[in-house]
């Protein structure tokens, strides 16, 4: 299968050097400020101790005046964007106007000493084939609102080895399984199937999976990822955790998200886990394998239908942070003072408290953190609360 999915890939043709008409007259810039000041919008230069990724139209040089790292809040109508060779990190935020689209440009090949590229909101209905230009390229991350089909010029990428893809793809690409990934991020996808042997394939080098599950119709491919340390699922409508994701026996962080009804979880699944979201499910009490864990350090549960913490009090694990918000707690018993060793962040707004345990939780040794806003203490009991809560000074409580 390895030898006719390489045939497959590489029956896209470049020419040496160059694999599209050249578009382009980078020769009329004397240098890379040149071309950033010759854009029809203003990039703001910044040092090299900040990072473009969270600074829109922003330019960051090297010594020799080179960009190597740039993000754009607008799509870039002046082409000249692709003379910028010598790039490492490229962000585009897009965005989509009525009768407007952004392409993802054929130029996009030039840009050969990329390593991270983000494409955010492109508009366009295909990927060139160009992208298959981009030897060193280690991540690239797509949100696209009309792809529905991948270019296998993908898999002609040696260095890729974090690909999040955001679109509705109408397949699952089999020449995905031959890169060398650790991260995959598969979302918004339309697919019913995983391809044979895909994740069987991946399985050696992939750690960490985001996939939206929600039109799937057999899970069972899931059962090959027994490598898998990191798993985030999105869909609806579960009401029992797959049995596929019991072979899992490595993981460490283990996210669910979407409006679903989960309501126990397997005796030993998250043995190793230290991370678990089990947040917009139906649990009407912390499940016992989460309270004998011996690495769980950190839950988040919120939007179930919990009303007490009477179990959590009873908890083996070395819990840090635990978020509870809007389920329907009404009681914290005394004993939360068992925390005491681990417990640094408890969060408990949008549920129904009248009163908190004042006189354990203040002693309670690394407790810095607890939120219950939005709950019916009234004012008369917060005054009473605060007197007691102001003799730890480390602890700070959100009323």
């Amino acid at each position: 299968m390895f030898a006719s999915l390489l045939l497959l890939v590489l029956s896209f043709h470049f020419v040496e050097g160059s694999a599209f008409e050249p578009t382009l007259n980078c020769s009329q810039y004397s240098d890379d400020r040149h071309v950033l000041n010759s854009l029809p919008f203003k990039v703001t230069i910044l040092d090299n101790s900040s990072s473009c990724q969270q600074n829109p139209a922003c330019a960051r040089l090297n010594a020799q005046n080179q960009v190597y790292d740039l993000a754009l809040d607008l799509v870039p109508t002046a082409l000249q964007v692709y003379c910028l060779t010598h790039l490492q990190s490229l962000y585009i935020f897009g965005y989509i106007t009525s009768g407007y689209t952004w392409p993802i440009p054929y130029e996009i090949g030039k840009l050969t000493n990329l390593t991270y590229l983000s494409l955010s909101y492109v508009d366009g209905k295909d990927i060139p084939e160009t992208i298959g230009e981009l030897k060193l390229l280690r991540t690239l991350y797509l949100l696209a609102i009309r792809i529905t089909y991948i270019t296998g010029a993908l898999a002609a990428l040696p260095s890729l080895t974090d690909l999040t893809l955001h679109a509705p793809l109408a397949e699952l690409p089999s020449f995905l399984s031959i890169l060398p990934l650790n991260h995959l991020g598969i979302l918004n996808g339309q697919f019913t199937t995983i391809p044979e042997d895909f994740f069987r394939n991946l399985n050696p080098t992939l750690s960490s999976l985001t996939i939206d599950i929600s039109h799937l119709v057999n899970l069972g491919p899931f059962a090959d990822l027994t490598n898998l340390t990191t798993l985030g699922i999105t869909g609806d409508g579960m009401s029992v955790l797959p049995w596929q994701f019991t072979y899992m026996t490595n993981l460490k962080d283990l996210r669910f998200q979407g409006l679903n009804c989960l309501s126990a979880f397997p005796r030993n699944f998250t043995r190793g886990v230290t991370y678990l979201d089990l947040s917009k499910n139906c649990f009407t009490q912390l499940p016992a394998p989460l309270l004998l864990s011996e690495t769980l350090a950190n839950i988040d549960m919120s939007y179930n239908q919990l009303t007490d913490l009477s179990t959590l009090a009873l908890s083996r694990s070395p819990l840090s942070v635990v978020f509870l918000p809007f389920n329907q707690i009404q009681y914290i018993p005394p004993e939360i003072i068992n925390l005491s060793e681990s417990l640094s962040y408890l969060a408990l707004y949008g549920n129904q408290l009248t009163t908190l345990p004042a006189e354990q939780i203040v002693k309670m040794k690394k407790l810095t953190g607890l939120d219950v806003q939005f709950n019916n203490i009234n004012d008369t009991e917060k005054a009473r609360l605060k007197s007691i809560f102001a003799a730890n000074p480390n602890l700070t409580v959100y009323f």
